[in-house]
Order: structure tokens, then sequence, then C-alpha cells
């Protein structure tokens, strides 16, 4: 990304936060939002929000729920698709 303008830098923040971009272009993207107060809004919004997020969600989910949703993921990462739905039975 050579350079970058407001479109950019928003449609790429939660990259950003989220570590997901490489050097250059995290270097890129901060250099924007240092000089365009409009985006300094919309990272610093993004990062309240996760802040509060932070610390609202505080619990653990059930182990069997973790499984099951990173099982999910794995085949979605493998390009699996969505497995079928099966609702638990309660007993």
């Amino acid at each position: 990304m050579k350079d970058c303008d407001c479109n950019d830098f928003v449609s790429r923040l939660f990259a950003l936060f989220d570590a997901e971009l490489e050097a250059g272009e995290e270097a890129t993207l901060r250099a924007h939002v240092a000089g365009c107060p409009d985006c300094t809004r919309h990272a610093e919004a993004e990062e309240h929000i996760r802040a509060i997020l932070r610390r609202s969600c505080v619990e653990n989910a059930p182990e069997t729920l973790r499984m099951r949703v990173h099982a999910q993921l794995t085949v979605l990462r493998l390009g699996g698709g969505m497995p079928a739905f099966s609702p638990r039975t309660t007993p």
C-alpha cells in the first residue's frame, strides 16, 4: 500500500487493531491516522469499544462450546463449508 486515504483506513481499521497487517501497511495506516482528525476519531472509537468489551467479557465459555466452535472454524478454514447444525438434546 503506497498511499492511504480515509476510505482505505476505515476499511482496514479492524485488521490494524487485530494486528493482521504487514509492517509496511501498518506503518502507512498509522501515518495516515496521525495526520487525519476524522480517522483519529474512528480509531479512538474502536479502541474505546474494545476496552469496554475487554472489561465486560470476563466469563469463560464452557469447554464443550469452545471445542465445537473451534471445530466449526477449522472446517470453514479448510474450505469445507458450514457443518450441519445438530441441536443438542437435553437429557
